[in-house]
């Protein structure tokens, strides 16, 4: 049964080879009319060469860690800010207040956990 379908219709194993064909065929003619119309030019614009740069002092390297701990890696283009100090509040139900320029976002209430 299978393999008298398989005979009947084996054609369309050779059409879509042939259209599979046919595809490449028509994109490398159209790659190599797009090479010839669009090649190199003769004469290429003139480029002067870049200026020799003064020689760079190299930065030391140190291995603290510091200006990764102290950049904003959310903000590339902020510059660092140094360490907040808190004043130390007289009430120990107060939260201590900080000078970070900080902003608050949203905020969330909800029931008070039961135990």
């Amino acid at each position: 049964m299978m393999q008298d379908l398989l005979k009947r219709h084996f054609w369309i194993v050779g059409a879509l080879a042939v259209l599979g064909c046919s595809f490449f065929a028509a994109k490398t003619a159209g790659h190599i009319i797009e090479e010839k119309a669009l090649g190199d030019a003769a004469v290429g614009p003139k480029v002067t060469p870049a200026a020799p740069k003064a020689a760079a002092v190299a930065p030391t390297r140190n291995k603290d860690g510091k200006p990764l701990s102290d950049r904003n890696m959310f903000c590339s283009a902020c510059s660092p800010v140094g360490p907040a100090v808190a004043a130390a509040p007289t009430d120990p139900s107060q939260i201590p207040g900080t000078s970070l320029p900080l902003v608050l976002i949203a905020t969330n209430v909800g029931k008070k956990a039961e135990h």
